[in-house]
């Protein structure tokens, strides 16, 4: 039977009398003692001098479960009050100055807020505000007193000596009730109650290294597959069908793992709806598990299902049909839980589903029947050769049933783990310091993922960076972050109590009671909400003083915790704007496992590389050794069921399936050629045949350059240029070393007849650290220099180390304010560890000439692909080549921060030129382009092509990255048309053929060699590996290479994926053409890791970065920021002041500013009113972003000065 509603209101109106015997319970709870508040004899909830309406003692829920009953009981109970005299007066009986209550300093009421949210602390004065107690504590009611509800009163500003703080008590959760409703049956679980439960780890256990295994034991073997292609026709197919796969020649492992389901498995999903809007995530959660403990058919059946905090349940077993008939049945579904139409339902059970309490309100969830998960069509979609009777598999979405699968997954993660978001999880010992202030964490990713032929689960290692759990006064003192972003960083962060509060001496037993709960585990997790004065400025007014009288808080810290805090550090708030919670920094630790959402701080970053970057065989190891078992799958070699789930089944070898490597192409320049070595690399120098005895492949290419580029616009004239150099260069000789070597290259590699710097200046690296000095430093220095010594094509920079403060400013003010040419140096590759520079630095100054060929409008070199047998050009011919990008606002953006979009097009059919446009995208973190923006610069990119070949191409060639596989349909609809609308206005015919290829870098994918052959010296698969079965989509063209030799860490993959191919390629062609492409890099000499038209734009991107650097990298001590600030505060106090009018006179009464006791109607609209004021500031500051990039030009391709349209001056 279903479980029966609790708390359900009477439908009846028959008014009932009590018993005698009902109306004594009554009398004997009734107190003859006089109200806190007041001086009559009543009970305190109920005093005439509080505010407003309260609601009535839980004790009548207890006795009187009817409702019927329970009114009669209130109506008694109001007789009773009426009747008693109010004048006895009180003589001793009120609450003693050592039991009543204030928080720790100046604090607002938390109520019910999960594990997490914070709870007032206890503390020995009850603050008076305007001769009312602002809060209400250990009610001297007599037995009544253990029932009746705490009442906490509006909160009020009291005006101390040396600050003005807010002193408001606050009780448990789970004992205050709704101010402006009906407060939840007593008998209800409460979402407190639960959430009280979970535990919460204050401290990093002991750590543990990562597992290790040798790599002989990863060379046995994997659990080899060999994957048929099924050729599929279906006219309807949303993307270019593969119609052959390449040859084989050798097999690799991948980190995917072949998945099954039992024979006859059902897979059933539901929904827990019904739950207000207003939860935040982790509220959500915890009410999820809160209905899933007071359901108890959920309850009796956990063992057969998993959740996720989202309330969507995927169970194997049958939970609906117990319940009897559905209150509601919906149309028929969408498919949008259940992966198919045909199999989703709409049934909905809620007059018999139990409430629960979350804090004030009641909440009735509703339990929703969505209907069987499409495994049948999931695995005919995988395998389109077993038998069935879909009809449109290619066009089938799969991700539905692969998250519902996920869910699955999680459910068996162990105990020594933490998820992080939908499908990561980290080691809770497996972590490294980077600083006293961050430590990374290793984690794993998983997924579910079709395969070709079978189902797989796809795992990979993976590294974040986390707060370390020490101390806020700690953090606040190390030197991990700018001292004026310390307090940004800690916003939101969860900390913990570390000191005990002590029991008031002569406290009563509800006091010491309080006190005990106030000390358990979740009411000591606060979340940081700002910083304040220090805390020696801070007072509230306390009526426990004989007079009453102000008390700093610091002495009240040391009577409540017996400790005294540091009186110079700044007061922490741990509650929220209009209830303020004040707490010593020293008195709150950082909770671990919080992730650090920000690109970590440059002198950190080779750390965090460091410590991200594993080998191959460590990559294995942690994902076989660490990452299953923390999956709950053990290691042995036969195929088993989940821990948690037996309908699933595994296999715990990694999938071995077939490869082949690509040939490396030939490397052309002028009237010379090259080819790559094993290690997909080349040099500028004359070639020398590998040393004798040597087993390695195709010549080596050494020493200084020699090879001329192929088009050196200024062969024959010579180099004139500017240096800046930073003054902490180690050695002072460096300058000219680079000097000398760099117009030595210029002429070997026939850029031009030599190179003269013409004028110099000293940078003042020692004494500049922000970016608005540099940008001020930069335009007034160069212009300087272009002044007096007149003439110069470019300016070259010298600095010490990189510089991420630096570089962005330079590139801004050359390339927009001055309109000049540039390079950028750094001299810390060429120094020993002396700090001396190595004289012999030819080889990289040629690297360094090439980006100077570039910037005068030079081509460096191109590519035949395969080995030579087929050339680039005359695959491209008539083709224009694009390749298109979009970067968005980090973390650590301000809101506003524009998205930039980026096109680059090939010149010629050598594709050896590229030139780019760049726009703003309409609004932040948009990944497809602006159908306007992709019409725009399309049309630039076909003009250029036209300017360089005097022709139109007759062709497109369309590679897009940035995306992911969700996404490839929105490019198809919504990029592609105007691509040829931009051709069609630019030539004024339609466009004959477009091929559009997507490039997924973000996945994690990974390939391991599976024998010594294979591998490079660092344990990677060779460049060229490609794989375009098993792991691949079963019906769509798509492929993995890997084109170039990674130097640290586990190799990605680049996974092509075509999204049109009306060139007509075939799926071989495509997969040559790409890997020759890889070649073409203009500025080195080696195969990248991806197609370089989209490395291009995604350079391009990075060059729009640095000219809004202030938006993308604010510098918080900044003037442009502090403006940010003020802006930012003002709006959302404009938009504050708005919403509450309309709250004000929509909801009247039940209006509040205690977040405890706020409606959810009035939580959900002051949600909206949060997104409507960062909207509004999100369209303020995309304007200020559009306005700065326009002060230097506002037609063209892009902000930058129209001297740099016709270079690669970007690369």
């Amino acid at each position: 039977m279903p479980p029966k509603k609790r708390g359900a209101k009477s439908t009846g109106s028959a008014v009932l009398k009590l018993s005698a015997d009902q109306e004594a319970s009554i009398r004997d709870r009734m107190s003859n003692k006089p109200c806190i508040n007041c001086d009559d004899h009543h009970e305190a909830w109920d005093c005439h001098m509080l505010q407003g309406p309260l609601p009535p003692m839980t004790w009548i829920y207890r006795i009187f479960p009817k409702p019927a009953v329970r009114a009669a009981g209130r109506r008694y109970v109001g007789t009773l009050q009426k009747d008693r005299a109010a004048g006895l007066k009180a003589t001793a009986v009120g609450v003693p100055a050592s039991s009543s209550t204030v928080d720790a300093g100046p604090v607002t009421p938390q109520v019910d807020a999960g594990p997490v949210t914070p709870q007032v602390d206890a503390g020995p004065a009850i603050p008076q505000v305007d001769g009312v107690s602002a809060a209400v504590e250990n009610l001297s009611v007599g037995s009544s007193s253990a029932g009746a509800p705490p009442q906490v009163e509006e909160p009020k500003v009291a005006q101390g000596p040396v600050g003005e703080v807010t002193n408001v008590d606050s009780y448990p959760d789970d004992i205050a009730y709704a101010h402006n409703s009906d407060p939840p049956p007593a008998d209800l679980l409460r979402v407190s109650r639960v959430a009280q439960s979970q535990p919460v780890d204050t401290e990093l256990p002991h750590k543990t290294d990562p597992p290790k295994i040798e790599l002989t034991d990863l060379m046995i073997g994997g659990n080899k597959f060999k994957p048929k292609h099924v050729p599929c026709k279906d006219p309807l197919a949303p993307f270019p069908l593969r119609k052959t796969l390449a040859t084989t020649s050798m097999e690799v492992y991948t980190n995917n793992f072949e998945v099954r389901f039992k024979t006859g498995s059902e897979f059933f999903v539901y929904q827990i709806a019904g739950v207000p809007g207003s939860k935040s995530k982790a509220r959500l959660e915890m009410v999820v598990k809160t209905v899933v403990q007071a359901w108890d058919f959920l309850k009796k059946n956990e063992n057969h299902f998993a959740v996720d905090g989202t309330g969507l349940i995927v169970s194997w077993k049958d939970l609906h049909s117990s319940l009897g008939t559905p209150d509601h049945v919906g149309e028929k579904g969408h498919g949008d839980h259940t992966g198919d139409d045909d199999n989703a339902v709409d049934l909905q059970w809620s007059e018999n589903m139990a409430s629960i309490a979350d804090g004030k309100s009641t909440l009735s969830p509703i339990f929703k029947y969505c209907g069987k998960l499409a495994i049948d069509k999931f695995m005919a979609y995988i395998d389109p050769s077993r038998p069935h009777t879909f009809k449109d598999l290619p066009r089938f979405d799969f991700s539905v049933v692969v998250n519902a699968l996920n869910v699955v997954v999680a459910k068996n993660m162990t105990n020594d783990v933490f998820q992080l978001g939908a499908n990561k999880f980290f080691v809770k010992s497996g972590y490294e310091s980077l600083s006293k202030s961050l430590c990374t964490m290793r984690g794993y990713f998983y997924t579910i993922r079709p395969g070709m032929g079978t189902m797989l689960l796809s795992v990979n290692a993976a590294t974040s960076a986390f707060y370390q759990p020490i101390l806020v006064s700690e953090f606040m003192g190390d030197d991990t972050f700018p001292s004026y972003e310390r307090e940004s960083a800690l916003k939101t962060k969860k900390v913990y109590i570390v000191h005990t509060r002590l029991v008031p001496s002569g406290a009563d037993k509800v006091m010491r009671e309080r006190t005990v709960f106030l000390n358990t585990l979740h009411k000591r997790v606060k979340s940081v909400f700002s910083f304040g004065k220090p805390i020696r400025d801070l007072s509230f007014f306390d009526r426990s003083r004989d007079p009453p009288g102000n008390t700093r808080v610091i002495d009240h810290m040391l009577r409540v915790f017996g400790k005294r805090p540091n009186p110079a550090l700044k007061a922490v708030n741990v509650g929220d704007k209009d209830n303020e919670i004040w707490l010593p920094q020293e008195f709150l630790r950082i909770l671990p496992y919080q992730l650090y959402r920000k690109i970590v701080p440059e002198k950190l970053t080779d750390k965090m590389l460091k410590s991200a970057a594993h080998t191959p065989v460590m990559s294995r190891s942690l994902i076989e050794a660490e990452g299953l078992l923390k999956l709950g799958i053990s290691q042995p070699d036969n195929v088993r069921p989940f821990a948690k789930c037996p309908q699933l089944f595994i296999n715990p070898r990694m999938l071995q399936i077939p490869a082949t490597i690509m040939k490396a192409p030939k490397i052309f320049y002028y009237r010379a050629q090259r080819s790559p070595n094993d290690r997909a690399q080349w040099n500028l120098g004359p070639p020398q045949g590998p040393p004798k005895g040597s087993l390695r492949g195709p010549p080596q290419n050494r020493g200084g350059g020699n090879l001329k580029f192929i088009h050196s616009p200024k062969r024959t004239q010579g180099l004139r240029y500017y240096m800046l150099f930073d003054e902490k260069l180690g050695d002072p000789n460096t300058k000219g070393i680079y000097q000398t070597s760099f117009a030595k290259q210029v002429a070997v590699c026939g850029v031009g007849s030599g190179a003269t710097c013409i004028g110099e200046m000293q940078m003042p690296t020692k004494r500049f650290t922000s970016h608005e000095q540099w940008m001020e430093w930069f335009g007034q220095s160069v212009a300087h220099l272009l002044h007096i010594h007149p003439g110069g094509s470019f300016v070259m920079m010298l600095l010490q180390t990189k510089s991420s403060s630096i570089y962005p400013a330079f590139k801004d003010v050359i390339d927009r304010f001055i309109g000049i040419q540039s390079i950028c140096t750094t001299a810390k590759p060429n120094c020993n560890q002396y700090g001396r520079c190595n004289p012999g630095i030819d080889p990289y100054m040629a690297n360094v000439v090439m980006k100077a060929n570039l910037k005068t409008g030079g081509k460096n070199h191109t590519a035949a692909g395969d080995g030579g047998e087929f050339s680039l050009e005359e695959m491209l011919k008539d083709t224009l080549v694009l390749g298109a990008d979009v970067v968005h606002p980090s973390g650590g953006s301000i809101i506003g921060c524009p998205s930039i979009a980026a096109i680059v097009g090939s010149t010629d059919a050598s594709v050896a030129k590229f030139l780019g446009s760049m726009r703003l995208q309409s609004r932040s973190n948009k990944e497809v382009i602006d159908t306007e923006n992709v019409r725009a610069m399309v049309m630039e990119r076909i003009k250029a092509w036209q300017k360089h070949t005097s022709s139109y191409p007759k062709k497109v060639l369309y590679y897009r990255d940035g995306v992911s596989i969700g996404q490839f349909g929105q490019i198809k609809a919504l990029e592609l048309p105007e691509i040829r609308k931009a051709y069609e206005a630019v030539v004024k015919r339609p466009l004959e053929k477009l091929t559009a290829i997507c490039a997924v870098k973000r996945h994690h994918t990974r390939l391991y060699p599976s024998h010594q052959s294979n591998a490079t010296k660092n344990g990677n698969c060779k460049p060229g590996t490609l794989v375009d079965s098993g792991i691949t989509s079963p019906y769509f063209s798509d492929f993995y290479l890997q084109s170039h030799n990674g130097l640290q860490g586990t190799v990605k993959p680049t996974h092509y994926y075509q999204l049109e191919n009306e060139i007509g390629y075939t799926d071989i062609q495509v997969q040559k053409l790409t890997h020759g492409l890889c070649y073409t890099y203009v500025r080195a000499t080696l195969g990248v890791s991806y197609a370089p038209p989209i490395y291009y734009a995604d350079r391009l991107c990075e060059r729009g970065r640095c000219y809004l650097r202030k938006f993308f990298v604010p510098d918080h001590s900044s003037q442009f920021y502090h403006k940010y600030e003020e802006a930012k505060k003002r709006i959302e106090k404009t938009t504050e002041v708005d919403t509450e009018k309309v709250l004000r006179a929509r909801l009247g009464s039940k209006y509040s500013t205690k977040r405890g006791e706020k409606t959810d109607p009035q939580l959900v609209e002051e949600k909206e009113g949060k997104k409507r004021a960062n909207m509004t500031l999100e369209e303020v500051y995309f304007q200020e972003a559009r306005k700065y990039l326009e002060e230097t030009r506002v037609d063209g391709p892009g902000p930058w000065k129209p001297a740099l349209d016709d270079v690669m001056f970007w690369m």
